[in-house]
């Protein structure tokens, strides 16, 4: 009698050790699949970003062009009028200061570029890795990211 109650009782423990084990491993995919839903959406953060840094550099660029090319002309000038000094003084340092925004842009430009790489765990330095990820990330469009969230509630 004793080994037929030991060997129920052995069953039934096992029976709950495996439902147990189903149970941890569907939470840890998951867990597996909300972090890589909270990866894919600071992926898509973080090109949004990019995107508007770049355009932010672009016209910082187009605006130093545009203030030396303004120097450019008060130097020109300066010959023919004295009181167009202060006028080319004035040009000089808007240069200047166009220049530093300029810089500045392109730093938070590299720095947007630097926390998605980061967001994707890719080292910079490996360029054949960088490109294929950028095209992969290319084809997951919102829609993509959208359904594939539908499918991980649902699923």
């Amino acid at each position: 009698g004793a080994t037929v109650t030991w060997n129920i009782v052995g069953i039934a423990s096992s029976l709950k050790r495996g439902e147990l084990s189903r149970m941890n491993i569907a939470s840890t995919e998951l867990r597996r699949l909300a972090v890589s839903l909270s990866v894919m959406e600071q992926v898509g953060i973080a090109r949004a970003q990019i995107a508007v840094l770049d355009e932010d550099y672009r016209l910082a660029r187009e605006q130093t062009a545009l203030r030396r090319k303004i120097l450019e002309i008060r130097s020109v000038r300066l010959p023919f009028a004295e009181s167009d000094e202060l006028e080319r003084v004035r040009a000089a340092v808007s240069v200047v200061a166009a220049a530093i925004r300029e810089d500045r842009a392109y730093a938070a430009l590299q720095k947007a570029y630097g926390d998605l790489l980061t967001a994707l765990g890719i080292d910079p330095n490996d360029e054949h890795r960088l490109i294929e990820v950028w095209n992969k990330i290319d084809r997951l469009d919102a829609e993509g990211r959208e359904r594939l969230a539908r499918e991980v509630v649902v699923g």
